[in-house]
């Protein structure tokens, strides 16, 4: 069942692996957690460096918001964000992953493990 036009266009890396690595800026989520929000613009430079066409990329993070991996936000005050309603997409999109990466050695040496 799988479309062979659709595996051509698929890229061949882990995009989201790939855009985990960009840096993100810590905010408030709702006055109650903190979160780590990444931008569309630096999904754009950094996925366009591994080839993929902007028509890629676009169906890359629509894959990662439908999928519920990534969650689009908007700056809300001077330190914190909310979600952000709807499925378009622009370059001046903010997102935070649903289920933030835990380095595990930072957390069992924060309650003193390690």
């Amino acid at each position: 069942n799988c479309d062979p036009l659709m595996a051509e266009t698929r890229p061949s890396i882990d995009v989201e692996k790939v855009l985990r690595t960009i840096p993100t800026k810590e905010k408030v989520f709702r006055s109650s957690r903190r979160v780590h929000v990444f931008s569309a613009v630096e999904c754009v430079k950094l996925l366009s460096k591994y080839g993929l066409s902007s028509d890629q990329i676009k169906a890359e993070i629509a894959d990662l918001l439908s999928s519920y991996r990534i969650i689009k936000v908007r700056e809300h005050g001077q330190d914190g964000v909310d979600l952000q309603p709807g499925r378009s997409l622009a370059l001046g999109d903010l997102y935070i992953w649903a289920v933030e990466k835990t380095n595990h050695r930072r957390l069992f040496t924060a309650i003193g493990i390690v």
